[in-house]
């Protein structure tokens, strides 16, 4: 490993053939195509471009492209192989990514270290700006400095792309970005080079990792989450550490051991650590679990009981009568999850949870509990509570219940359909839903 990274430090030959090398193997431990992507990429690559060609283009455009992506499209080719779909070729990346402000050198806007505040705050200058249309001149000006020093060389499909920072100290540093600039989600910084993001993706092909979400976690070994664990300063950089080891296939009975133990000895990774065994070892998981609702930690309880419901039904179902227990002690929309994972198990009746729904006080909680209710058995013996929920004052509660009540057939729900048309005549999101809903009672 040593000699590769001094070849990389070079940015040689004998590294331009590695990897070419390395993506060839991968190609080959991935012969069926089950990576995500690679049937569309297909392990293959692009012809080599000339370096004059892309110093006309920095010429032309007053720009400068990093190092390692020169070295990449000279020495190992022009697009083709590489996370996700792939690279794209040179012309397209030019073709596609117009933006004036491109490869200007200022204090970056998005970049690695953006927080969430920030990035918010952009959000919510975008949408002020594009609500005018006497503003489209200046919002577009304000996204094309907001993503100026950055340019799309990839993408995961629907609205995620791969960029390249461009300038700055972060040159040649891979972010993803999701286009449709929601407030919450704010670019990812994978924390690798081009190069390092490039050879990372073939070297797990080849190892045999989990190539889901690729980027997404940081590539540790077992050992070396193990011995990094008590070093690591916050409660994030601990769950980013633990994260990582959902990219193994397998765990070691000395990892079990560890996660075990932590599930109980730092409350701020409980649910990860189950999540983890659940996944990995799934028995010890769910003792693990077992005990956690034996000992009441909701937070742990709703963080884990994502995961469980991606397991069969035969074994969610041994659990509902011990959730169930839990119900009482959670007070907000965190506890979504746990009424789901009800929703999913053979036994659901709403009578087991009816009484914990009416009282509760948490809007989004009630309207989770509302909706969950309407897919039980034995919804309709509690017909006439959800016609009281129809005719709520509160709009997003009374939409629910009519959801919840949308498909199903008796004779009270026609009359308040026609009180809630009446209610609702200037509100097209209302009536659209009450027409459904009508047409099922027929």
């Amino acid at each position: 490993m040593k000699v590769l990274k001094e070849m990389k430090r070079q940015l040689s030959r004998e590294y331009a053939q590695y990897l070419r090398d390395l993506i060839a193997e991968a190609g080959r431990a991935d012969a069926g195509r089950q990576v995500f992507g690679a049937g569309k990429h297909q392990y293959r690559l692009g012809p080599v471009l000339a370096l004059e060609e892309i110093r006309r283009v920095e010429t032309q455009r007053q720009m400068k492209f990093p190092e390692e992506y020169v070295f990449y499209l000279t020495q190992v080719g022009d697009g083709g192989a590489g996370p996700y779909y792939g690279l794209y070729p040179f012309e397209k990346v030019m073709r596609e990514n117009r933006n004036p402000c491109l490869g200007q050198i200022f204090e970056q806007t998005v970049m690695p270290g953006i927080t969430g505040k920030q990035w918010r705050e952009h959000m919510q200058r975008l949408d002020a700006l594009g609500e005018s249309m006497e503003t489209d001149m200046e919002c577009e000006a304000y996204r094309d400095k907001l993503y100026a020093g950055m340019i799309s060389v990839g993408t995961q499909g629907c609205t995620y792309d791969h960029m390249l920072m461009l300038a700055g100290k972060y040159a040649g540093r891979i972010m993803y970005m999701d286009w449709n600039e929601l407030p919450d989600n704010p670019p990812f910084d994978t924390g690798m080079t081009f190069l390092e993001w490039m050879e990372g993706y073939f070297r797990d092909i080849i190892e045999g990792y989990n190539m889901k979400n690729y980027g997404y976690r940081q590539r540790k070994t077992q050992e070396q989450v193990l011995e990094q664990y008590s070093s690591c300063p916050t409660t994030a950089a601990k769950r980013a550490l633990l994260d990582s080891l959902f990219r193994q296939g397998k765990i070691r009975a000395e990892t079990a051991d560890f996660l075990e133990e932590l599930a109980f000895a730092d409350g701020d990774v409980t649910d990860i650590c189950c999540v983890l065994l659940v996944e990995k070892e799934q028995e010890r998981g769910l003792a693990v679990f077992e005990k956690m609702l034996a000992q009441k930690r909701i937070p742990a309880i709703c963080g884990s009981i994502r995961c469980l419901r991606r397991l069969p039904i035969q074994t969610r179902s041994r659990l509902y009568r011990q959730v169930l227990q839990v119900l009482g002690e959670i007070r907000d929309k965190e506890g979504n999850s746990v009424y789901y994972f009800f929703m999913d198990c053979e036994q659901f009746r709403a009578a087991d949870i009816v009484e914990h729904v009416r009282r509760m006080e948490d809007r989004e909680l009630l309207k989770t509990g509302i909706y969950v209710m309407g897919r039980a058995k034995d919804a309709l013996d509690y017909v006439d509570q959800f016609v009281q929920w129809m005719q709520s004052e509160d709009f997003h509660v009374a939409h629910t219940a009519l959801q919840a009540m949308a498909h199903q057939k008796h004779d009270k729900l026609m009359p308040v359909y026609l009180w809630m048309q009446e209610k609702y005549k200037t509100n097209s999101v209302m009536l659209k839903n009450l027409q459904i809903a009508m047409e099922h009672v027929k």
